[in-house]
């Protein structure tokens, strides 16, 4: 992972093979960052994604298999546990543009993001 910071602006840039929350999460644990908002470019594979069941309180997860280009990734960094939580929602494209999204958990980097 490369970062650079401008003032309260942090950019990460990470590689092939890193695992996009965990990464992203150890960093504003490394810097202490409690609160913020998240937005991503690039391309991840094997992407969790999940949608919520109001009626039962539980996610209904499903894995975005092979690589897709980030459409959208937003969210929000609030802190649960006394730890730096990603909150993010993800739009996933798989190569025929067909779209997968909802509740973004986690997915390992595939080209860069």
């Amino acid at each position: 992972m490369d970062t650079r910071s401008d003032g309260g602006s942090h950019f990460l840039a990470l590689e092939r093979g890193e695992m996009f929350t965990e990464t992203v999460t150890r960093f504003l644990a490394d810097r202490a960052i409690r609160a913020g908002f998240v937005s991503a470019i690039g391309m991840l594979e094997d992407a969790r994604l999940a949608w919520y069941d109001l009626e039962t309180k539980t996610y209904r997860e499903r894995v975005a298999t092979g690589p897709r280009e980030i459409a959208s990734l937003t969210g929000n960094v609030t802190v649960r546990d006394g730890k730096p939580f990603l909150h993010a929602h993800a739009v996933l494209a798989a190569p025929d543009c067909t779209l997968l999204g909802g509740h973004f958990f986690e997915g390992r980097v595939a080209a860069a993001a």
